[in-house]
C-alpha cells in the first residue's frame, strides 16, 4: 500500500479550471452513478460530478483557455472548503470517473477535468475492489437488490425460428448506391480500455506472483485465472497479511473442483475464517493489572503487525471486546486507501487505530479515522514514531477555555445610577428657544389628531 500521496497544497483557490468529457453521458449513465457509484463517492463527490457535467460545452467544442474560471467558483457552488473539494475530486479520480490534468501558462496555473462515463454493471461487478467496496458500504441485502436491478432478462430461444430481417435486405437500394460510390463501411470502434481502479505496479511487485502461479500449476490453475483475480488476491494479502504460501493453500482449498477455477466468494470467506482462527500475538503480562500501552510497545507492534492483526492484538492486550463493526470499518478504511492510492503506511495506520480506540471507548469510528488520515497525509506522517509524536503534541497542547480564569475576573463598568448613594442631578430649565420649538411641535401634533378624528366621522 505504498501509493503516491497527493497534497492539497498543490491546488490554490485562484487556479483556473476547464471541463471536458471523454465519453457520451446519457440518462443511463445517471442511473449507474446513482446505484453503483454514489455510495462510494459520497454526497459531495456525487454533487461534484454533476456540477462538472453541467459545465461541459454543447457539441464538445474545443476548449477555450480564456474561458477558465477559478476554483473559488467551484468551492462556492459546492458550499464546501478546498480540502473537502480535493477529497471529493480524489474519489472521482480513484473510481475512474475523472481524470485531472494540470498546466501553467502566461495567465497562471489551470486544470482540465475530463469526465468519464461509469462502467457498465457487468464490468463494475467483475472488479473485486469496486464490488467488495460497494457491498461494505451498502450492506449485503442492498447489494443483492442492486445486482438484481441491473440483471438482464434472458430469453431462451430454443425451439424458435429467428425471422428478423438483416440490414442489406431491408436497405438493398441504399446499400447498392453506397457500394457503387466506392464508400466502405466505417470500422467498428474498439472497446475503450477500462478506467476501473487498479493497484499500482509498484504495489503489485511486492507480491511474488510467479511463485504463486507455479505453485498452483499442479491444480490446473493457470496464469490467466490468477491475473483475473489479481486485485482480490492482493486485497486479501494486504488486509489479512496472507503471504504467498498460505495464499496458494487457500486458493487450492476454495477452488471449483469441477472447472479448476478460482472461486472469489469462497476465497474471501476462507481467508476470513483463517484469520479468525489465528492465535492472537499478545505478550504474557507480568502482572494481573492491565497497564497502558507504552510508546515503545506501541511502535514495536505497529511495525510488525498488519492492521487486522493489530486490531485483535490491541483488544486482547487491553482485555476489551471488539466492537460489532470494528473489522468491517477497518476493512472499509483499507479499501478506501487502496482505491484512492493516497495511503498511510501500515505502521502509521496501526498507530491511528490505537489512538481512535483509546479516545472513543474502544470503538473504531470511521469518521474519526478518515479525519485523522486526511490530517496526517497533509502533515506527511510517514512512520510510527512520527505518528506517536504527533499524538503527544496534541495531548501536550494547552487547552483553551471559553471562560476566563477566576484569578482574572471580568470587570464590568458599573453605571452611576446603580450606586445606593446615587443622587440624580437637578433639572435645568430650558431656554426660550427650546420652549418655543417644543410648543410648536405639540400644537402640530394636536392639530393632526383632530384632523384624523374629523376624517373618521365623515
Amino acid at each position: 500500500m505504498n501509493g503516491q500521496i497527493a497534497n492539497v497544497g498543490n491546488l490554490s483557490p485562484q487556479d483556473g479550471f476547464l471541463v471536458t468529457s471523454a465519453d457520451y453521458l446519457s440518462a443511463y449513465s445517471e442511473e449507474l452513478l446513482t446505484y453503483l457509484y454514489q455510495p462510494l463517492t459520497g454526497a459531495v463527490g456525487f454533487s461534484l460530478y454533476h456540477l462538472f457535467e453541467s459545465l461541459i460545452k454543447d457539441g464538445q467544442k474545443a476548449l477555450i483557455l480564456s474561458d477558465r474560471q477559478p476554483h473559488n467558483w467551484l468551492i462556492t457552488m459546492l458550499g464546501e472548503d478546498l480540502s473537502t473539494f480535493f477529497n471529493a475530486r480524489s474519489k472521482l479520480e480513484a473510481l475512474g470517473l475523472l481524470q485531472s490534468y494540470r498546466k501553467t501558462d502566461q495567465i497562471g496555473t489551470y486544470f482540465v477535468y475530463e469526465l468519464h462515463a461509469p462502467l457498465n454493471p457487468e464490468a463494475f461487478f467483475a472488479e473485486p475492489l469496486l464490488s467488495v467496496f460497494l457491498r461494505d458500504q451498502v450492506g449485503s441485502s442492498r447489494f443483492v437488490q442492486i445486482q438484481h436491478h441491473f440483471k438482464k432478462q434472458h430469453f431462451d430461444a430454443t425451439g424458435y425460428t429467428n425471422v428478423s430481417q438483416d440490414f442489406t435486405t431491408v436497405f438493398a437500394a441504399e446499400v447498392d448506391r453506397t457500394l457503387a460510390s466506392g464508400a466502405s463501411s466505417a470500422p467498428r470502434p474498439t472497446a475503450q480500455a477500462s478506467t476501473a481502479p487498479r493497484y499500482t505496479q509498484r504495489q503489485l511487485r511486492t507480491f511474488d506472483w510467479d511463485w504463486l502461479i507455479q505453485s498452483l500449476a499442479d491444480f490446473q490453475i493457470n496464469r490467466a485465472q490468477v491475473e483475473k483475480n489479481m486485485d482480490l488476491i492482493f486485497t486479501l494479502h494486504q488486509f489479512y497479511n496472507i503471504d504467498e504460501v498460505p495464499m496458494a493453500e487457500l486458493i487450492e482449498q476454495s477452488m471449483n473442483r469441477l472447472t479448476n477455477a478460482i472461486e472469489p466468494k469462497r476465497l474471501q470467506s476462507m481467508a476470513q475464517q483463517r484469520f479468525d482462527r489465528a492465535p492472537i500475538p499478545v505478550d504474557q503480562p507480568t502482572s494481573q493489572k492491565i497497564s497502558p500501552i507504552g510508546d515503545q510497545e506501541l511502535i514495536k507492534q505497529a511495525q510488525r503487525l498488519d492492521p487486522a492483526t493489530f486490531l485483535r492484538w490491541h483488544h486482547a492486550r487491553m482485555e476489551t471486546t471488539p466492537g460489532q463493526f470494528d473489522y468491517t470499518n477497518l476493512r472499509k478504511f483499507i479499501q478506501a486507501q487502496d482505491l484512492a492510492q493516497r495511503v498511510l503506511s501500515v505502521p502509521v495506520i496501526n498507530v491511528l487505530v490505537h489512538y481512535v480506540l483509546s479516545t472513543n471507548d474502544n470503538i473504531l469510528k470511521t469518521a474519526k479515522m478518515d479525519a485523522l488520515r486526511n490530517q496526517w497525509l497533509s502533515e506527511n506522517i510517514a512512520t510510527a514514531q512520527q505518528a506517536v509524536q504527533r499524538i503527544h503534541d496534541w495531548e501536550n497542547k494547552p487547552q483553551t477555555s471559553r471562560y476566563r480564569p477566576r484569578t482574572v475576573p471580568h470587570k464590568t463598568k458599573q453605571p452611576a445610577w446603580a450606586d445606593p448613594n446615587y443622587q440624580a442631578p437637578a433639572a435645568k430649565e430650558a431656554d426660550a428657544a427650546t420652549k418655543k420649538r417644543l410648543a410648536e411641535q405639540l400644537a402640530k401634533f394636536q392639530n393632526d389628531q383632530q384632523d384624523k378624528q374629523k376624517g373618521g366621522r365623515s
